[in-house]
């Protein structure tokens, strides 16, 4: 007898070899999971094999949460570009690592260059709910599946609770580095459960293949802060830290660059057809005309056409723009000039009979003359005109 224990036990410790090698390389073993093990002797004369079983639970395995932009687990949050003074927001996606639930604090610091009066960073859910922790849940497969599959078995927590490893019906998760939304949690009598997605799986995941939690996650400068020197390139370097509540010394940290730029915008505007202006108001003249910015500086009649001048500018030392667009529609009471828009002195293509600026058009990405479409470089200026017949 004891002999026959001794050879079970050797059979255990081979089987757990092989799923901690094969949970490295391939797959995981879900916390809460049991495994179970079960030895058989058999011999000449002996009519039912003898058996000794041993059951082991699967304990969580702490492992810091991957920091994400939302495209791609691979990919880190962009660096971003701000106005000076205004609000820095940086999207995260904060997804599991661990084989099981775990609680992360979620942190941030700032250090800022050639910055004053950054706020430090505060975290929100896309909602804008403060969030200070944040729960991932996380399981894997006990079964192969398909593509086209909806259905997937997992091992069970041990607890009836419609729910498996903090996973639960909403949950965003990701399978093969592909997202889907959980439709349900099923608790089987047969020891395992029932995730259902809402959408057929595009990969075929094997057994142990991770199915990770994912959350969106917003990070908040309030006041991104002001040029110490607009000479120089301003800016703070964010930290974002998870720290696991289970276990402190297992943390994720992502760094961000919040940018300062202090950009110039303005719009003006010039009667064409009857050059005139409000006695004492003060114009500005851009190449050969004169165009006014305070309200009630220009009248204007019906027939006349109204030319409105708007540029955005980046000082020199500032910080390049990119991806700028401008939205501009027609005022009320008045009708567009078709073919009247330009970019820099050159002709914008018009946009489903009217202005490329206008919103439904989904506006207009600008530039300066030397750049590329959206790029708006340190000490140069985009400049668009359009004209109007007011009616």
């Amino acid at each position: 007898m004891k002999r026959m224990i001794k050879n079970g036990m050797l059979a255990l410790s081979a089987s757990l070899l092989l799923v901690a090698a094969s949970g490295t390389a391939h797959a995981v073993a879900p916390a809460n999971s049991v495994i179970t093990n079960t030895a058989s002797l058999t011999y000449t004369g002996l009519v039912t094999p003898i058996t000794a079983s041993v059951d082991l639970t699967v304990s969580l395995v702490v492992t810091a949460p991957g920091i994400s932009d939302g495209a791609a687990s691979a990919v880190l949050p962009a660096d971003i570009t701000v106005v000076e003074g205004t609000t820095g927001t940086v999207p995260m996606t904060f997804t599991a690592q661990s084989n099981g639930v775990d609680t992360f604090n979620v942190s941030g610091t700032g250090a800022s260059t050639n910055t004053t009066g950054t706020t430090p960073p505060t975290y929100t859910t896309t909602a804008g709910t403060p969030l200070t922790q944040v729960t991932l849940g996380a399981t894997a497969l006990s079964a192969n599946a398909a593509i086209g599959d909806t259905v997937l078995t997992v091992p069970s927590d041990g607890v009836n609770n419609g729910q498996v490893n903090g996973l639960t019906a909403g949950d965003t998760v990701v399978i093969g580095g592909v997202p889907y939304t959980i439709a349900s949690v099923v608790d089987n009598a047969t020891g395992s459960s029932t995730i259902t997605l809402t959408t057929p799986l595009t990969t075929a995941p094997v057994v142990g293949d991770l199915i990770a939690e994912t959350v969106d996650v917003l990070m908040v400068l309030t006041n991104a802060g002001t040029f110490t020197n607009i000479a120089n390139p301003g800016f703070t370097d964010v930290t974002t830290t998870l720290t696991s509540v289970t276990d402190p010394a297992v943390t994720s940290s992502d760094v961000v660059r919040v940018n300062l730029t202090s950009v110039t915008f303005t719009k003006l505007v010039r009667n064409v057809t009857n050059p005139n202006s409000v006695a004492g108001a003060v114009g500005t003249t851009v190449g050969a005309s004169t165009y006014f910015d305070t309200a009630g500086s220009v009248t204007a009649v019906t027939g006349d056409v109204l030319e409105y001048y708007i540029a955005v500018t980046v000082p020199a030392g500032g910080t390049a723009l990119s991806t700028a667009k401008i939205v501009d529609d027609v005022p009320a009471f008045t009708t567009y000039v078709a073919g009247s828009t330009t970019l820099n002195a050159v002709a914008a293509v018009d946009v489903g009979g009217t202005t490329p600026l206008a919103t439904v058009n989904g506006g207009m990405p600008v530039n300066d003359a030397g750049s590329a479409a959206g790029v708006v470089a340190a000490g140069a200026t985009a400049e668009v005109t359009f004209q109007v017949t007011v009616q």
